[in-house]
């Protein structure tokens, strides 16, 4: 409330120490009284402040407490492998049928199983089972697998699964091979012997001049190698087209081999789930899952070594006996594992780095994961199996 006119001085008043004191104390008071409020305004603010921090707490930490553990999370399944492989501690029998797992605890939320699986033993890689997915719980760890291919016998607890292609598509592709081998096989012998035959009706056409009677019978036996010849060169079509047909479908199902993923098939075919391509970048078989270029593992077994080094005042590389896999290499040093790339480096295969010098008498253990491919061929042994001569492939003589 505004009190000017109160305080009004006029032209002709006389201004005395009464009126000025009563002035004074009247300005003094309404000071006063917006001090006070102004203190109580900065006790508010104040507390406003305390409850809205406590807010922000309360609303934030969950939230970064949850992205500290997702991240430790990640970083722990960085460490494990890819999310194309588990283990399992269940106890079990190598059999048929529907198999139950489950899957270990820190292996749940990052692994992803394929379409169709490998389940080895690895104390004991002899020891397998192959077959279809059946289900995964990711919360529970409970895998089921239809196994319909098996290796070796008896219970293991220490179970290595693994993505694979189809184990029946493999199996048949296999046995088509076996095929077409014997085809060129029987093929090639009808040929050897339709040439010894006419070999033979040569010479005794030859000796008939000396001999009608021998000349009558070396007829008649040409004859009869001719015949022989012809079912010869028929058995050798009908194995060279079964051939074709064969080395078609495996044209369906095998990319070829280079260091560039193919667009399609070896036939020139859109690629389909199941066709296998072999990387002469990697030097591994891969195989494609409908969208992407995975490792074929169809008989993947994995098992491990080790090798403890005594370092030097100041060494920092050591030469793994037997090289290694580069990814697959776990260093500890003194007891304590080291982190890749920033406790240690290993790139080429043969040597690891360590990013701070030992100490002398600094135990250096290394322990490396060792991927063992069987019944898997090289581009060269399967071209060396596979293809037929051009000349048989054209319809011309063996």
């Amino acid at each position: 409330m505004r009190r000017f006119e109160r305080y009004r001085v006029a032209d002709d008043d006389e201004v005395q120490a009464a009126y000025f004191n009563g002035v004074h104390e009247d300005v003094d008071l309404r000071l006063h009284a917006v001090e006070e409020k102004a203190v109580g305004w900065d006790e508010q603010v104040e507390r406003f402040e305390d409850v809205a921090l406590a807010k922000i707490d309360e609303a934030l930490l969950p939230i970064l407490e949850q992205a500290l553990l997702t991240r430790e999370r990640i970083e722990r399944a960085a460490h494990l492998g890819t999310i194309f492989t588990a283990r399992s501690n269940t106890q079990g029998a190598v059999g048929s049928g529907i198999r139950s797992f489950t899957i270990r605890d820190d292996d749940r939320q990052r692994f992803a199983p394929a379409g169709f699986l490998v389940v080895s033993s690895e104390l004991a890689p002899e020891a397998w089972m192959a077959g279809r997915l059946n289900a995964y719980d990711p919360d529970s760890g409970q895998l089921s697998v239809l196994v319909t291919d098996t290796g070796g016998s008896a219970a293991y607890s220490d179970w290595f699964i693994t993505a694979t292609t189809d184990p029946v598509l493999a199996t048949a592709i296999l046995a088509a091979a076996e095929n077409v081998s014997a085809s060129v096989a029987a093929a090639a012998q009808s040929a050897q012997q339709a040439a010894t035959s006419q070999q033979a009706a040569a010479s005794q056409a030859a000796s008939a001049a000396n001999s009608a009677n021998l000349a009558a019978n070396s007829r008649n036996l040409a004859n009869i190698s001719a015949i022989a010849a012809a079912g010869s060169a028929d058995s050798a079509s009908t194995a060279a087209n079964s051939a074709q047909a064969m080395l078609a479908g495996l044209g369906s199902k095998y990319a070829g081999a280079s260091n560039i993923a193919p667009t399609s098939d070896a036939l020139g075919s859109a690629l389909t789930p199941g066709v296998l391509w072999f990387d002469t970048g990697s030097n591994l078989m891969k195989v494609y899952t409908g969208a992407v270029w995975i490792v074929a593992a169809s008989s993947v077994f994995r098992s491990s070594s080790s090798e403890t080094f005594i370092a030097s005042a100041g060494q920092t590389n050591f030469v793994v006996t037997g090289g290694y896999d580069v990814g697959r290499l776990t260093v500890y040093r003194n007891g304590l594992r080291l982190i890749v790339g920033t406790g240690f480096t290993a790139s080429n295969g043969t040597t690891l780095t360590l990013a701070t010098p030992a100490a002398a008498g600094d135990m250096i253990e290394v322990e490396k994961s060792i991927f063992i491919l069987s019944d898997v061929w090289s581009k060269s042994e399967a071209d060396a199996r596979f293809l037929m001569p051009t000349s048989l492939l054209d319809g011309g003589a063996y």
